[in-house]
């Protein structure tokens, strides 16, 4: 749901090829409702030491775009079922005329198995507007 109460819905198709420990070539395909489908070339990379993971995947369209999206998650065992989750991602996008938009996700809860829930703040940068919305969350890892 945007700031404006209107569903927004897309789909990623994504497939990787490994090159090196954590790096990976990727070819991608955005499907987004009144724009179509975008293909998209690129590379990610993951990284997992001790409590801390991070994840990077940079790619460009066809169109001339490119988006940028990072992630970095701290997980901290509490106690046999339970451990403090902090984790902020960022997704960038960049075209012809400079930025086009900016999404960030900050996270701070607990989990337990593979439900996590807690606090969030989820900022948008468009249009040299910023917008913020706080509140909880609930997630569930696959």
């Amino acid at each position: 749901m945007d700031y404006d109460n209107q569903v927004d819905n897309f789909g990623l198709v994504d497939v990787s090829y490994n090159l090196v420990d954590g790096l990976d070539a990727v070819a991608e395909a955005q499907f987004i409702p009144g724009a179509g489908v975008t293909p998209r070339l690129g590379l990610q990379y993951f990284k997992e030491t001790g409590n801390v993971s991070i994840y990077a995947l940079a790619t460009t369209s066809v169109k001339g775009d490119a988006e940028i999206l990072t992630s970095m998650s701290y997980a901290n065992k509490l106690s046999k079922n339970l451990k403090l989750i902090i984790s902020g991602e960022n997704v960038t996008n960049l075209g012809e005329a400079g930025h086009n938009f900016s999404t960030q996700l900050l996270r701070a809860g607990v989990g337990i198995g593979k439900y996590e829930t807690g606090l969030g703040l989820n900022l948008m940068e468009a249009e040299g507007n910023v917008n913020a919305n706080a509140g909880g969350y609930l997630k569930v890892n696959f």
